[in-house]
């Protein structure tokens, strides 16, 4: 029998890393503060909920976080179809928040075009259907304040 999620899961325990089995959101948790989340006391590690342990150390040990508002944008793309009932386009990226993990976000304010890497951003909050959202910082603006949405 193998270890971990998937011996629990074999055995008939539970699976408190499974968000449909929890009834947990898996989305971040996010406002124009900032992501809540967890980081390892033992080795620094940051993430986006807070398991009962380290999933890169196995610490037991996992405190509550505030990473960004501020991020970097690593990637992004524009989905030009209909997903859901969602109307098309829409930008999506993933943001390296500051002292944080990396998380995928709805970008408002960039029209119909992908952010470039290295864009910085401002988390906005969550849109109407709970997805966290960012904004793009008003090129120059050494104080990073939010771009107008």
């Amino acid at each position: 029998m193998g270890t971990g999620v998937e011996a629990m899961s074999a055995a008939g325990g539970s699976n408190a890393l499974d968000p449909e089995a929890s009834g947990r959101d898996p989305r971040p948790d996010a406002t124009p503060e900032g992501l809540r989340g967890g980081r390892c006391t033992v080795c620094g590690y940051p993430m986006l909920y807070r398991p009962p342990l380290c999933p890169r150390c196995g610490g037991s040990s996992v405190e509550r976080a505030k990473f960004g508002p501020a991020g970097t944008v690593w990637s992004s793309t524009v989905l030009r179809i209909r997903v859901a009932d969602r109307k098309p386009p829409a930008v999506l990226a993933y943001v390296d928040f500051d002292e944080g993990p990396r998380a995928l976000v709805h970008v408002h304010g960039a029209e119909d075009r992908p952010l470039m890497p290295g864009t910085r951003v401002c988390l906005a909050g969550r849109d109407d259907r709970g997805d966290p959202v960012v904004v793009p910082v008003a090129a120059g603006d050494p104080t990073e304040e939010r771009a107008p949405l």
